[in-house]
């Protein structure tokens, strides 16, 4: 059987390799030379909180296709991943590389209000499981979910995410485990050699695919199967794949067998077990998974590198206007005025216009609150509705319920965000355009920081590239944590906390027609108070947003223009002396710009070749 050419045991996740450390080395060196020090510091700062996150392969797939099975054999170990034991909840299940708050061997469970508690590992089936006694003791504080530390077999550096086994794929559920990721790497889609993947499965891998850098799909199961029958699955795969996405063509479709790869691992390191590891395929689905991962490995190098190479340019820009001062010529002389004049006009214009910036904020505002009114709408109808089709007596669906209103919450404050984040970017990229200035480096990294919130399940130190899941208010906890201790056979009595927590109070079985009319209404008026709560939320992260935007952008601008007016001013009074100085003092003075620029030049060749390098 062809094996891979690459060992599956080198681990993922290196340092910055001689290349990379020297490209970045000459960057600091020039922008130190042209007194731009923060530019780098920030640059370098961006890098370091994004190179010491592990990236995270976030599994998704259907009940039974043995996604559980393939974490555990991506792992190294049959017995992490709750396999066997029913369906689950809708709690994640985190495997990441041991800390010295999460030692190797050890776990802890995170409930919807946000408390953390560690538990015995080989107690987590109770915990995330439907039928687990631990679940049926939560009542109503039931577990998002759980990280477990383990020292990976084949992907020691890297965090995979097992979704939750909740019946059929729910986008929700793995948006929310890659907006929670630190560095969401891969999406890895399970699906079995039982069957051609629904279309229904290809659009929720082509919604979910735009969160990620890379998808692979996984045929499972392949020892159930002749050669012949999988690997028509996975041609089939491919073709429903590429006829939904286009873009997804490409994405590798990998046969494996996970529970083989199990077998393989349980007989220890023997002639055998190499024999059975090669027979499940294991070692072709890593081989696929390293590509995208070292790809990922290196975006943020790449991204520092571009960052310091739009600076460079910059810089280059402006000595070449120096090298035009420097010559003193007539021409020279004009050309330098006439960019002084238009610094000046434009500094006129955008006096005269100052309100313009506001109105155009007010606009953002504006438009941001309807975006948030119609989603609080949205979601204020759906779960009217599903909560009054809720079943009474089953505590576990109120507590799935609970963390499906959670998970929806996360998705709508990622989409605003989102959403808030560009509008927000493209002001500020249009209102320096404009002015023919570029914002800073530092000034976009701020409205992306400004557009996390952070709350009690995780900090701001977890926030990177804008992809952070805030949980919900206090207020709006209580909120959820009623449900199950009322769906699961509570009598009318409201119970404490806030909308949807009371909602389901009045349902009972055999409730008359009066009764359920009355209730309804309850209903409403209690999920219009939570939506209340999750309109609160929302709109604090668009004044967090549009306060950044209207005090430190407009700040940073007028300050770029005024440096820009000062330039241009000093450049065309370079140009005039020159124009007296010797042609001795000019030849001087071009030769010693022509020296920076050149240096700047032969930066950027390096920076090319290294962003080419990385890129490959």
């Amino acid at each position: 059987m062809e094996r891979p050419e690459r060992s599956v045991r080198t681990p993922i996740g290196t340092p910055l390799d001689a290349q990379t450390s020297e490209a970045l080395r000459l960057l600091r060196s020039f922008l130190s030379q042209a007194q731009r020090v923060d530019e780098m510091e920030s640059i370098t700062a961006r890098l370091a909180a994004s190179s010491r996150e592990p990236v995270t392969i976030v599994v998704v797939g259907e009940v039974s296709r043995g996604k559980s099975t393939l974490v555990n054999a991506l792992v190294g170990d049959g017995e992490v991943s709750p396999v066997g034991h029913g369906e689950t909840t809708g709690a994640f299940l985190n495997l990441r590389p041991p800390t010295d708050d999460l030692p190797a061997g050890s776990a802890r469970i995170e409930f919807a209000d946000g408390s953390r508690r560690p538990i015995d590992p080989g107690d987590l089936a109770n915990w995330v499981c439907v039928d687990g006694r631990q679940l049926a003791a939560a009542g109503s504080n039931p577990p998002l979910g759980a990280d477990v530390a383990v020292v990976s077999r084949y992907l020691p550096e890297l965090v995979i995410t097992d979704t939750p086994g909740t019946g059929g794929l729910n986008e929700q559920h793995a948006r929310l485990a890659i907006a929670r990721a630190q560095r969401a790497g891969i999406l890895l889609m399970v699906t079995d050699a039982d069957g051609v993947m629904t279309r229904h499965a290809a659009e929720f891998l082509a919604h979910c695919a735009r969160y990620v850098e890379s998808v692979v799909v996984v045929v499972n199961k392949i020892d159930t199967k002749t050669e012949r029958q999988w690997s028509t699955v996975v041609a089939e795969n491919r073709r429903v794949i590429a006829e939904v996405d286009p873009r997804l063509a490409e994405v590798p479709v990998v046969a494996v067998s996970a529970q083989t790869a199990l077998d393989a691992q349980a007989r220890g390191d023997s002639p055998v077990a190499e024999r059975i590891l090669a027979a499940s395929r294991l070692e072709h689905l890593l081989a696929a998974v390293r590509i995208p991962l070292e790809r990922v490995d290196r975006l943020p190098a790449l991204n520092a590198l571009r960052l310091g190479r739009t600076g460079v340019q910059q810089i280059i820009a402006s000595l070449g206007r120096d090298l035009l001062a420097a010559s003193g010529t007539p021409e020279a002389i004009a050309a330098l005025e006439a960019r002084r004049r238009e610094r000046d006009d434009l500094q006129r214009s955008f006096d005269e216009a100052r309100w313009d910036w506001d109105e155009r904020i007010d606009d953002i505002r504006r438009s941001c609150d309807e975006l948030v009114r119609s989603a609080v709408r949205g979601f204020s109808d759906a779960w009217t509705d599903r909560i009054l089709a809720a079943p009474i007596g089953r505590k576990a669906a109120a507590q799935e319920l609970v963390v499906q209103m959670i998970s929806e919450v996360g998705v709508l404050d990622d989409d605003l965000r989102r959403t808030l984040l560009a509008r927000c970017t493209d002001l500020v990229v249009e209102r320096f355009a404009a002015a023919a200035i570029e914002p800073s480096v530092a000034l976009i990294a701020a409205l992306g920081a400004e557009s996390r919130v952070d709350y009690s399940a995780r900090s701001t130190a977890d926030a990177l590239d804008g992809r952070i899941v805030s949980q919900v208010t206090s207020g709006a906890r209580a909120v959820l944590l009623g449900l199950p201790a009322i769906v699961g056979g509570g009598p009318l009595a409201l119970v404490g906390g806030l909308g949807m927590g009371v909602a389901l109070a009045g349902l009972a079985v055999g409730m008359r027609s009066t009764a359920a009319e009355a209730n309804r209404r309850s209903v409403q008026a209690q999920v219009a108070r939570a939506a209340g709560e999750l309109r609160e939320h929302l709109g604090d992260t668009t004044q967090r947003l549009l306060s950044a935007l209207r005090f430190r952008a407009k700040r940073e601008f007028d300050e770029a223009l005024r440096l820009a007016i000062r330039e241009a001013t000093e450049q065309a009074e370079a140009a005039r002396r020159a124009g007296q100085s010797s042609l001795e003092e000019r030849r001087d003075r071009q030769k010693s710009i022509q020296h920076q620029i050149d240096t700047g030049e032969r930066l950027i060749a390096v920076l090319d070749a290294e962003l080419a390098r990385l890129s490959h």
